[in-house]
């Protein structure tokens, strides 16, 4: 009776981290759709505290601060400046006045001049992806989905551990 209880707790544990992987791995692969960056990257904004047996709650946190280097999307020197390519479908962003994604010695970051001086110059860092619009809705929606899919997950983990009892 005890392993039954054991195999019904795991159960449980078991669906609540499968639910949040499905989840981070849902919203990355939508946001992947939307931006042209690798999922991979975009996986770095989440942070899973998976459920154990002494703790069955499994908490999925995005990163606000969470933001990813220019360099990470495709970039080309214009003559007003330099274009980045973020959203897979739509016109890229343009960064006036800026250069450098075509210098292999500037490390192919996006660099802007401080004054009309050749130095100093500053690196343009970074663009906050959680904090755009079309990429909260896609994080909002698949929230919403999550609870389903961990009941789904642990009725069928229940339904397996009940059936292998029963043998």
């Amino acid at each position: 009776m005890e392993r039954f209880a054991n195999s019904i707790d795991n159960a449980i544990t078991g669906g609540l981290n499968a639910a949040a992987d499905f989840h981070v791995e849902l919203t990355t692969e939508s946001v992947n759709n939307m931006i042209a960056i690798d999922r991979l990257k975009f996986r770095e904004a989440f942070q899973i505290d998976h459920a154990t047996d002494t703790r069955p709650q499994c908490t999925i946190k995005v990163d606000e601060r969470y933001s990813v280097d220019l360099e990470a999307f495709e970039a080309k020197q214009t003559p007003e400046g330099v274009e980045v390519t973020v959203y897979r479908y739509g016109p890229p962003m343009l960064y006036l006045d800026a250069f450098g994604p075509d210098r292999p010695r500037l490390g192919r970051g996006i660099y802007h001049r401080i004054s009309r001086a050749r130095f100093p110059i500053k690196k343009i860092k970074e663009l906050k992806l959680v904090q755009d619009k079309e990429v909260a809705k896609v994080i909002e929606q698949n929230q919403k989905a999550i609870d389903r899919s961990a009941i789904l997950a642990i009725e069928s983990r229940i339904g397996k551990a009940i059936q292998e009892e029963s043998l």
